[in-house]
């Protein structure tokens, strides 16, 4: 061999050195970009779940303290009557998504509603109901889960007690809240890339809110359509018992689709009174 041909041996292995190494790092940029752009989804992701969590418990927190100003008000007013039905209005008109207000006696009886359009219910006795069974009981704030009301809707009731001047219990005033309608409002001025679904989820599996409207008002733990995926059922169960976290999970990408794809979910939670919420960002991967 002679010096030129040994030349152009070496110069075509440089090359192909070269272009082994040109592939390895585009790879490696390739891979560092990719890892790049999942960080970068997860912390949009977190950080838009901490914010709609924030929203949606300042929510809560405002009803709480409107029923608060409205039971130490009723202690002079009584439960029924003009000032304590302009109380009661007031309370409607500063709660977000608040569906109507009640009066609740020391039996468990409605005294008054407002909107007028709710007077249909009062001397009703909702006694046995959960939440009222608690308030009877310990005279604290409560709140319930999203149920159907005697007014023939679903929502959550949160109660305050009244106390008369001497400090006798005499009942609690009630609020009760569309919790699908003031997470959906928050969800909505998020403007949601594709691909990402939000849920809320309550501790006994009912879908309250998502962005898959077909699973609203569905129940995660006793719907058949959920029946065969026992272990997204399992997943679902642990979640509920954190506060937060981040995990992944198979199901369907939406009801419509019938696909099952792999999920990554962030959630938090939300609450108050005893009662809580899970919120969750869900994103295809």
């Amino acid at each position: 061999m002679d010096k030129f041909e040994g030349m152009a041996v070496v110069t075509v292995a440089m090359l192909l050195v070269v272009g082994v190494g040109a592939a390895m790092f585009y790879g490696q940029a390739e891979d560092a970009k990719d890892e790049r752009d999942e960080m970068a989804v997860r912390e949009w992701a977190y950080r838009s779940l901490m914010a709609l969590e924030t929203d949606v418990q300042d929510e809560l927190v405002s009803a709480s303290r409107n029923l608060t100003q409205a039971s130490l008000m009723l202690s002079g007013t009584g439960l029924n009557g003009t000032a304590a039905r302009s109380i009661m209005n007031d309370v409607l008109a500063n709660v977000t998504n608040g569906i109507n207000v009640v009066t609740i006696d020391a039996d468990g009886i409605i005294v008054a509603a407002e909107p007028s359009s709710y007077r249909s219910v009062e001397g009703t006795d909702i006694s046995d109901q959960t939440q009222v069974v608690k308030m009877l009981n310990n005279h604290l704030p409560v709140m319930s889960q999203v149920f159907q009301m005697v007014e023939g809707f679903m929502a959550s009731d949160m109660e305050l007690p009244v106390f008369d001047g001497n400090g006798t219990f005499i009942g609690s005033i009630s609020v009760t809240m569309d919790i699908e309608e003031i997470v959906r409002d928050k969800v909505e001025a998020l403007d949601l890339p594709s691909g990402f679904q939000v849920t809320c989820l309550q501790d006994d599996g009912l879908e309250v809110y998502d962005t898959d409207e077909g699973q609203i008002g569905r129940n995660l733990f006793t719907d058949p359509i959920y029946a065969n995926y026992t272990e997204t059922l399992d997943f679902m169960h642990e979640m509920l018992m954190s506060n937060n976290g981040y995990g992944t999970y198979e199901y369907y990408e939406s009801l419509e689709s019938q696909e099952p794809v792999t999920k990554e979910v962030y959630w938090s939670g939300i609450g108050m009174h005893g009662m809580s919420w899970t919120l969750m960002f869900i994103h295809v991967v």
